[in-house]
């Protein structure tokens, strides 16, 4: 339903599962709509909140996100610096 406004858009934020308290698990399913702004936008930064973490980011990346909302996978960890560098060097790669 929203396709139709793609070209009026500065940034998609993608949410990947029921907002609401942090640490949720991503939902798979949430990659679809990932991949259908992606097609209709080529070069539209895609923001993604919910499930972000190392093991996510690469599927993230190959859908089309560019920009990573992580809050659990960095705070919940022992050393939230550490994990920050990592997702970060993820990210990148």
């Amino acid at each position: 339903k929203f396709l139709p406004l793609i070209k009026r858009l500065d940034m998609a934020l993608v949410m990947g599962g029921r907002p609401g308290f942090s640490g949720q698990s991503l939902d798979p399913k949430t990659l679809a709509t990932v991949r259908a702004i992606r097609r209709a936008a080529k070069t539209l930064p895609i923001g993604f909140d919910i499930g972000v973490s190392a093991k996510t980011i690469p599927a993230l990346k190959r859908a089309g996100v560019t920009r990573f909302c992580a809050a659990s996978a960095i705070f919940n960890s022992k050393s939230p610096g550490r994990a920050l560098a990592k997702l970060t060097r993820i990210a990148k790669t």
